[in-house]
């Protein structure tokens, strides 16, 4: 499991690895029509950003597990865990929810 806990509206995702296109044995370069780097898994959210009125938070529509597609420039930050790369962006740069988790 993850030590990185995102804050407010923040959420961390394991992108799906890849570059989007493969080369076959005689060396031919095809590309895929649905880019790889722009989905991933959700492993933590954060837990909305605060109203400073009223003090309720905000709701993040997704949770740990969901698969998402996430836009080509999203992810603020990129952090190194065990090896693994993983982002962290604003809710708002996820896109649509693929797939729910387990």
């Amino acid at each position: 499991m993850t030590t990185f806990q995102p804050l407010g509206d923040k959420v961390l995702i394991d992108p799906v690895g890849g570059t989007g296109k493969e080369e076959t044995d005689s060396g031919l370069i095809v590309h895929k029509d649905w880019d790889p780097q722009i989905m991933g898994t959700v492993l933590a959210v954060g837990d909305g950003l605060k109203c400073k009125k009223c003090g309720t938070r905000t709701h993040i529509p997704v949770k740990a597990g969901d698969q998402v597609l996430f836009s080509y420039e999203a992810g603020e930050y990129r952090v190194i865990e065990e090896g693994t790369e993983h982002l962290i962006m604003p809710v708002s740069q996820i896109l649509a929810v693929i797939g729910e988790g387990e």
